[in-house]
């Protein structure tokens, strides 16, 4: 029976690491692999009664609060107690990143064989403002250098992130995966469940949701504004994240936005049946990163509006019903409302949306294809 350790800096609360790692939990146990995941204490693993599932929880918060450097200190102490908690005695170590210092302080001697996930590239994102953050964006390239062509494996969520692979490390596309964040089977199958929407009467106020992370990445200010040119239109923000009290003060005393917080995945169907157009933004810095509620967005077969540019783009392009903004552009966004609400099929389904969702963005079937590299991979023997 061959043994599996997934690695991460991330608990299973935060809904980007549970619902990327979870899969390759779920099909690493269906496959007979005997699986451990190491990281902070925090939800829990839907099959933690399997006899072949172990969590070594770790009683330490994440370090995903504080500036800088406060947050750079507290991520490398993180991400240390997670390496020296690691099991040895396994045949493969699956580290999942964004941490860079999971990646930078990785010991490859000690592990037979290791793969990395690549879900975002965290040192390209870091501002060129200052002579400070220019030379910590230098230093970090440097150290993924030489940490990123010593692993064996490379999952990545986009094809931005395996082209910087292939260019700036080297790395042999033989040993890069594709595996998008996608949606799983399930919840797939739950939104697809939806009913059809009916049409937004004429003296009702339509809602334009957001669901996913509030964080700065996101910078839902651009929410709050565009709420204030549209009265009459409800918006509704469901998640946490880092930025979650900055959002929360500038939409104080602004009526029509409601933010609901975290909520259980069980919940989100039901807030995306109330929604008449679904929105997302990533700021100019994180055009490489695809968000994975998009494909959520998508699946529901609803509008959606995306202010971004980079790889999403490139994603959703092969999508109808979606209307793109420049990031962080209220008045744009406003614009894109209008012309949505204007049109009398807003409230119609796209079945082929959600067609090109099942045919290539669940998670498992992705997932299933890196098992099959994997074994297939005679350094295991």
């Amino acid at each position: 029976m061959k043994k599996i350790a997934f690695l991460s800096t991330y608990s299973l609360n935060e809904p980007v690491l549970k619902n990327r790692i979870t899969p390759f939990i779920d099909i690493a146990l269906e496959r007979g692999f005997t699986v451990t995941l190491v990281n902070p204490s925090g939800g829990e693993y839907h099959q933690s009664a399997d006899k072949n599932f172990r969590h070594r929880a770790l009683n330490i918060p994440q370090a995903n609060r504080g500036n800088f450097f406060v947050r750079t200190l507290r991520e490398i102490s993180l991400a240390r107690k997670i390496l020296k908690s690691a099991p040895d005695d396994v045949d493969v170590t699956f580290v999942t990143i964004p941490s860079m210092f999971l990646l930078f302080l990785f010991g490859r001697g000690r592990f037979k064989y290791s793969v990395l996930d690549v879900r975002d590239l965290t040192w390209e994102y870091l501002s060129e403002g200052s002579a400070v953050m220019r030379s910590a964006k230098r230093v970090f390239r440097l150290c993924a250098g030489l940490k990123v062509p010593k692993f064996n494996l490379y999952t990545v969520t986009n094809k931005a992130e395996e082209k910087y692979l292939l260019d700036r490390f080297g790395v042999s596309p033989e040993r890069i995966i594709l595996c998008p964040n996608g949606i799983s089977r399930r919840q797939y199958e739950q939104v697809l469940a939806m009913p059809e929407p009916v049409k937004v009467a004429k003296n009702e106020s339509p809602t334009m949701v957001y669901v996913g992370n509030v964080g700065l990445a996101q910078n839902l200010v651009t929410l709050v504004e565009t709420a204030k040119m549209l009265p009459n239109f409800n918006f509704v923000i469901v998640g946490g994240g880092s930025d979650f009290e900055r959002i929360q003060k500038s939409a104080k005393g602004v009526p029509n936005i409601d933010l609901k917080g975290r909520i259980d995945w069980n919940e989100v169907p039901s807030v995306y049946q109330q929604a008449d157009i679904l929105w997302a933004q990533l700021t100019p810095e994180f055009a490489g990163a695809v968000p994975s509620k998009l494909y959520e967005y998508l699946a529901t077969g609803k509008p959606v509006i995306y202010g971004g540019m980079g790889e999403a783009v490139s994603v959703v392009s092969g999508f109808e019903r979606v209307c793109l903004v420049a990031p962080e552009d209220s008045n744009e966004l406003v614009a894109a409302i209008e012309s949505f609400l204007n049109d009398n099929n807003v409230s119609r389904l796209s079945r082929n949306n959600q067609r090109k969702i099942a045919d290539s963005f669940i998670r498992e079937n992705s997932v299933h294809r890196f098992y099959e590299k994997l074994l297939s991979n005679k350094e295991l023997d």
